[in-house]
């Protein structure tokens, strides 16, 4: 089969999007002929990627002007992207590259208020996983400053709109199935077209070369403190704040936990005057930003990681996480509660609390690790044993079982 992968974001070297739309396309060259079109942004970073052993995969680089400024000021520029997929169309009209492809597959950017023009190309197509759909509770952002609770109210406005949005129905209008990465996305779209919707994620893991090299955490002494380890942006949807308000929480009531951040972002300086407020600056580090073999050192050197993100539509670093063998603690909100399950971590259930019962919640399970090691032990190991749920070939096959089911039908749209 001839896929032509719409993929803006396509990196061997970066993580997030970038990295899933390179994943997608190695994985599903193995099995098929994809040519990929990409911003050109990324040309330089997928000419010195690591070669694929298959020739059946290729990339088409799109560019739009730019007036004189960096393109990557642009990369997350919805109006930007909005001009870059217009291009993408206007591309493959003048070339004709989507006339012999047997489908095109919109995959990123993932979320699915952003249009796609490939649709009107007239193959059968496919977009997704998207997110963007998922939201928290207002009431959940009160302790967060004052700038990311208004930008949550108007971000819930967006979405709210969204059911009228042109672009929005655009998508929906020329898809053949739309992959929505959970329920929350699925109905954030006008209703008549949830009949095309598949929940899948689009994120995965990839099996170490040496399956045995990530083990379970040790079975060590309760006398030693509990490492926690949170990894990702320092802004209000993460949550971090929760976080450090939980281990002032445990360390109050006599847990010996520490928590170590990851990542850097505009709330930086204010979480690092909450944790001196709450008494655990000894208690708290700040990494800043990590390249990528650094991260996997901090895996390997925390206990559990600790992610209170309010609505992510995935959460890579979830999957990493456990690949790495920690159990997780997270919110039942957004994706990230799709990986973790009760042999693997926690997930408490912020959806029905309010803003000041989330950290007491967190530290109860912070203390019922630090002074259970066998428990620990247990989480650790059924996580390392669960990243084999979510290999990038098995979340790749999921999305495509379906594709192939749906074709096999004869139906080239689904009726609305």
């Amino acid at each position: 089969m001839k896929i032509l992968l719409s993929a803006s974001a396509c990196s061997s070297e970066w993580g997030s999007e970038p990295g899933v739309g390179w994943r997608w396309a190695e994985t599903l060259a193995r099995d098929h002929e994809v040519v990929v079109l990409t911003h050109k942004f990324f040309e330089a970073h997928l000419r010195t990627a690591p070669k694929n052993p298959s020739s059946n995969l290729s990339y088409r680089y799109i560019s739009v002007p730019t007036f004189g400024l960096s393109e990557r000021v642009y990369l997350n520029s919805r109006l930007y992207y909005v001009f870059w997929q217009f291009y993408c169309l206007l591309y493959c009209l003048r070339t004709g590259l989507h006339k012999d492809v047997d489908l095109i597959h919109h995959l990123t950017l993932g979320t699915f208020r952003f249009p796609s023009f490939l649709g009107l190309l007239g193959k059968p197509f496919f977009m997704g996983p998207l997110g963007g759909g998922e939201r928290a509770p207002i009431r959940l952002f009160r302790s967060a400053p004052l700038r990311n609770r208004l930008i949550e109210r108007v971000r819930i406005c967006g979405i709210l709109f969204s059911k009228f949005d042109p672009g929005v129905w655009l998508n929906c209008l020329s898809s053949t199935l739309i992959f929505c990465k959970t329920e929350e996305s699925r109905t954030a779209l006008p209703s008549i077209f949830w009949k095309k919707c598949r929940i899948r994620q689009e994120i995965g893991i990839q099996m170490p070369a040496q399956p045995d090299s990530l083990s379970p955490r040790r079975n060590e002494d309760s006398s030693r403190p509990l490492r926690a380890l949170y990894a990702g942006k320092l802004i209000g949807l993460k949550g971090v704040h929760f976080a450090i308000e939980a281990v002032a929480e445990a360390r109050r009531r006599g847990s010996d936990v520490t928590l170590t951040i990851a990542g850097e972002g505009p709330l930086q300086a204010w979480l690092v005057e909450l944790a001196r407020k709450a008494g655990v600056a000894d208690s708290v580090e700040f990494l800043g930003h990590l390249d990528r073999a650094s991260l996997l050192t901090a895996y390997a050197d925390a206990d559990v990681f600790v992610f209170p993100s309010l609505h992510d539509s995935s959460g890579n670093v979830v999957l990493e996480a456990m690949g790495a063998g920690l159990p997780v603690i997270c919110l039942d909100l957004g994706g990230p509660k799709s990986f973790v399950s009760e042999t693997t971590g926690f997930i408490v259930g912020a959806s029905s609390m309010t803003v000041a019962q989330i950290p007491p919640a967190i530290a109860n399970r912070l203390i019922e690790l630090a002074s259970d090691r066998p428990l620990l032990q247990r989480l650790s190991a059924a996580a390392v044993q669960r990243r084999t749920d979510f290999l990038w070939e098995k979340q790749v096959s999921r999305v495509y079982d379906d594709i192939a089911q749906y074709r096999s039908t004869g139906q080239s749209k689904v009726r609305t």
